[in-house]
């Protein structure tokens, strides 16, 4: 179209900046950014929060040796938008693509906490919360003291609250105006995380929630994490 380099990398670079493209950092190639997502239907912001978010959890699933997913809250529905499964002999297997309850396991636990309190309210009275083993919590109280420690600390944690003999850590993912649009969550055998390694795993899977939420144009100086 006749534009010389210079400003074609001029406006690419305004274009980047303003979300409309990304660049891929592997590859160094320009596509759409979240921002067009932003104003299409769900599936399309799905998608590319999926393509945004896969090198990460490859990543993300050979430093911890766990099950790494990403789920958002679909109406009240908890829907896995990408799944990447451990490589060790003794591992927990999630599917990319399937529906569960609202507050299945740690990343349900952990989106039901960054919910407007009413909307979260809603869920647990009309019965959406299910209990899956005798560790699950469903009794709003405790559920709402458990929402604050999260929201506190920013990141969460479950031992047998969903499948019995599981463990699993989870974090928030934000888009660019800082809300929670998705929680990332490492699942493993309970012997493969005792207690003395949660911190180490926690480290992690805030340092891969803090990179996903960046691509989509989040900035970490708007928030003051509590670790």
């Amino acid at each position: 179209i006749g534009l010389t380099p210079n400003l074609t990398h001029w406006y690419l670079k305004n274009l980047e900046r303003n979300r409309i493209v990304r660049k891929d950092p592997e590859s160094g190639k320009y596509e759409l950014g979240y921002r067009i997502f932003e104003l299409g239907n769900r599936n399309s912001k799905y998608e590319v929060i999926k393509r945004i978010s896969y090198r990460i959890l490859y990543k993300l699933t050979e430093q911890t040796k766990g099950t790494v997913v990403l789920r958002v809250l679909d109406a009240d529905d908890l829907y896995c938008v990408a799944a990447v499964e451990s490589q060790s002999s003794l591992r927990v297997h999630h599917s990319e693509g399937m529906r569960v309850p609202c507050n299945f396991g740690c990343v349900g636990k952990l989106l039901m906490a960054y919910l407007d309190e009413k909307e979260a309210k809603r869920l647990v009275l009309k019965g959406a919360v299910r209990k899956f083993t005798k560790r699950t919590i469903v009794e709003l109280p405790t559920l709402k003291t458990e929402w604050a420690k999260i929201r506190s600390r920013g990141w969460a944690y479950s031992s047998g609250e969903a499948r019995e003999g599981a463990r699993a850590i989870a974090v928030p993912v934000r888009e660019a105006s800082g809300k929670v649009c998705a929680g990332l969550g490492a699942t493993f055998p309970a012997i493969s995380l005792p207690k003395s390694k949660v911190a180490e795993v926690v480290k992690e899977v805030v340092k891969a929630g803090d990179e996903i939420s960046r691509q989509l144009g989040w900035k970490p100086a708007q928030m003051n994490r509590k670790r």
